[in-house]
């Protein structure tokens, strides 16, 4: 324990799990009851995988879409969303993009987009 002012502002923490244990003291120097929080800090985003379909992606127009699988993580904190944003579709003959997107505990957030073609 250290002594410090209200309110309490710590240099700036590393990703990760921390602990803050704090005390009050009174004339008798003691404290029965210090309080302990446990926090982590996490400014990092998740990642995402497309494990399938693989590229090149090439469909028919008019066919049933591919499932695309994703495979998402997060070093720090639990991944708490991880999907597709806007879905393929084979409606028309063009080259398109799809987007994935991943959000964690801490509210990062990363996405990957998947290109893909339709032909006739």
């Amino acid at each position: 324990y250290a002594s410090c002012t209200a309110p309490f502002a710590p240099a700036t923490l590393a990703v990760g799990t921390h602990t803050l244990r704090v005390r009050a003291t009174n004339v008798a120097g003691s404290d029965p009851t210090p309080a302990v929080r446990t926090f982590t800090v996490d400014n990092i985003a998740p990642t995402i995988v497309v494990t399938s379909p693989t590229a090149p992606i090439v469909l028919t127009v008019g066919s049933t879409p591919p499932t695309v699988g994703l495979n998402c993580a997060d070093a720090t904190t639990a991944v708490v969303s991880c999907a597709m944003t806007t879905p393929i579709t084979t409606a028309t003959v063009g080259t398109r993009v799809a987007y994935a997107r991943a959000v964690d505990q801490a509210g990062n957030t990363t996405s990957v987009s998947i290109r893909y073609r339709v032909t006739a």
